[in-house]
């Protein structure tokens, strides 16, 4: 997806390639209202458990003249239903200096590819197998691969601006993370739809 609506012109000169496979888009459009993502139609179903990548070869734009880079490669697979302990909690920053921002660090801990969006994290521990204050990691779905990092916090840009982070793109915003005690607590991931619970690490 871009920042700025997508030029109707640059997608009909642009092509998308899948490998493996030498797969073409039979046809790409921008999705209403905004038009700042594409939906492309392949002529196959895509496979479980292969990673895929999307080249694009033209000049794809945005309607503000900014041009994408034809060099970048996207990668995406059809994601698997997530198992405890396939991401674990990797560090938590619950009590962070005065004007900075907690963070919970998650590690993709299996050889699945995994989508956030199936995937809720809590503050509290269950309670007659719920968890009252729970919010999905990702709301519009997010490809964790195996072996990355996943940040997640409520200020990015403080984050970014307090600390050494090597790869910006992992830090991720996501509001509601207030919920956290400072002192000690409770840090639950768990299946959106079952709460089968992935990891649960207590601080303090």
């Amino acid at each position: 997806s871009m920042s700025e609506s997508i030029d109707s012109l640059s997608i009909a000169k642009s092509r998308i390639i899948v490998q493996p496979g030498n797969l073409s888009a039979e046809t790409i459009f921008g999705v209403q209202p905004l038009y700042q993502t594409l939906r492309m139609n392949f002529p196959v179903t895509f496979d479980s458990g292969v990673v895929y990548s999307l080249y694009l070869h033209g000049s794809l734009s945005d309607c503000a003249g900014n041009i994408v880079d034809t060099g970048s490669v996207v990668r995406f697979a059809i994601p698997v239903r997530p198992c405890p302990n396939d991401i674990i909690i990797n560090e938590i920053l619950h009590d962070p200096v005065s004007e900075g921002h907690r963070f919970i660090e998650l590690l993709s801990n299996s050889e699945k590819v995994l989508d956030l969006q199936t995937i809720i994290i809590s503050g509290s521990d269950t309670i007659a197998g719920q968890l009252p204050d729970a919010r999905t990691i990702n709301e519009m779905g997010y490809l964790l691969f195996p072996g990355e990092y996943y940040v997640v916090t409520d200020d990015r840009e403080n984050i970014l601006n307090q600390y050494h982070c090597p790869s910006p793109l992992m830090i991720h915003e996501r509001e509601g993370l207030s919920g956290f005690g400072n002192d000690s607590g409770i840090v639950v991931i768990a299946r959106h739809d079952d709460l089968t619970v992935i990891d649960r690490v207590r601080y303090h």
